[in-house]
């Protein structure tokens, strides 16, 4: 089935047709945005593609974010601790924690945002996966449409 002959609800829709948007916030250097998706709360989803040596500058999270890397190499920096990022991890910034962001070879990012994310949690006594709800993030301001 193509994508002409689904209804609005269920669609398929490439990368390649949308056009992501140049950065310009937080001293971004080789950075693009392409929002997908957002809605109330306010909660979004947009994907970052960081050339290789990009970087986004230290920041405030307006929201909580959880940075999921879908090809390349980076490292997220969230109060002074530096991290790398690569496929196969993910990444949690709170509102209110300074972090900045960068790339060390082509890195595409999916960012997805919301005033508070409870994470699936690993602790004994949280086995299936389910986020446990009882700890909202410090902060629920949100943010400005930017992933942050």
């Amino acid at each position: 089935m193509d994508a002409s002959s689904m209804s609005d609800d269920a669609w398929i829709r490439s990368l390649d047709d949308a056009t992501a948007k140049p950065v310009t916030d937080y001293g971004a250097i080789g950075i693009s945005a392409l929002a997908l998706a957002d809605g109330p709360d306010p909660w979004s989803a947009t994907v970052l593609v960081c050339e290789p040596d990009g970087v986004l500058q230290a920041h405030v999270a307006g929201r909580d974010q959880i940075f999921l890397p879908l090809e390349g190499r980076g490292w997220l920096e969230v109060e002074d601790v530096r991290r790398d990022i690569e496929p196969g991890s993910y990444c949690v910034v709170r509102a209110g924690q300074r972090h900045a962001k960068g790339a060390t070879t082509r890195l595409v990012v999916l960012v997805l945002q919301s005033p508070t994310i409870h994470v699936a949690d690993d602790r004994p006594g949280h086995d299936d996966g389910v986020a446990p709800s009882a700890t909202p993030s410090s902060s629920s301001s949100p943010g400005g449409g930017l992933p942050g």
